[in-house]
């Protein structure tokens, strides 16, 4: 009866230190990656920032942009300060 109850060492040590530790010996395997077939974000982010810029489509709407919000600006410093 004695022979049923006692438990080899090294597994009674094993399993005191996974506990203390909180770690066990047996843990499941990582799920295996599968490709897709896609990008990563970051290279989908480069290739959509290198593919379209609004401004090398037409640099003038810009250019004429800052002009009229120069316009307004000054118009509205005017009203504001009631030169004449």
């Amino acid at each position: 009866m004695a022979d049923e109850q006692q438990e080899t060492p090294g597994e009674d040590t094993a399993a005191v230190a996974a506990t203390e530790v909180g770690y066990t010996a047996e843990q499941p395997a990582a799920a295996p990656v599968e490709d897709t077939g896609g990008t990563s974000p970051a290279a989908a982010d480069r290739e959509a920032a290198d593919s379209h810029d609004p401004f090398t489509d037409k640099p003038e709407l810009f250019v004429a942009g800052a002009f009229v919000g120069a316009f307004v600006f000054a118009k509205v410093l005017k009203k504001l300060t009631g030169s004449d």
